[in-house]
């Protein structure tokens, strides 16, 4: 109906009502209101009101990344290596770009072949997410380094 919106948190419908709100003053707030109230202590991000109705699909596939122009999303990768052999064991350091709550995986190589899963459980710390390489065998020369969403 013509009087009616939805609210999608991370791609999910959250609320469906009247267009004036879950609150029901007519004002939809993102945030806190400034009347004295206990202000709003987060952040946020990725805030879009349109003219028309997105589908769910298309709400979702924003939600993962998507361009709302029609653009490819920002295709997963490694965006730094910081590697540190100052101390009896070497350490790598790996960044890269995510989303908060998907998980991800980190492999590595040193032949391009064989594939060793270090870890398969990292959760996205948001648009950056840094993975810690601290157990490399003696004598390691050469290592390849890949990351895969899971979830």
């Amino acid at each position: 109906a013509a009087d009616q919106g939805t609210i999608y948190l991370d791609g999910q419908q959250d609320w469906t009502g009247q267009k004036n709100a879950p609150n029901g003053d007519g004002n939809l707030i993102i945030g806190a209101r400034n009347n004295g109230e206990v202000p709003y202590l987060g952040l946020i991000d990725e805030v879009a009101v349109w003219t028309s109705a997105l589908s769910a699909d298309k709400i979702l596939e924003l939600a993962e990344g998507g361009s709302p122009t029609g653009g490819s999303p920002t295709p997963l990768m490694i965006t730094d290596i910081n590697a540190n052999f100052s101390g009896a064991n070497p350490v790598i350091t790996i960044s890269f770009n995510s989303k908060a709550g998907k998980i991800y995986a980190v492999d590595r190589t040193n032949d391009l072949l064989l594939w060793e899963e270090l870890d398969d459980g990292i959760e996205g710390e948001g648009d950056s997410t840094e993975f810690v390489d601290s157990f490399l065998p003696e004598g390691t020369k050469v290592m390849f380094y890949r990351v895969r969403q899971v979830e």
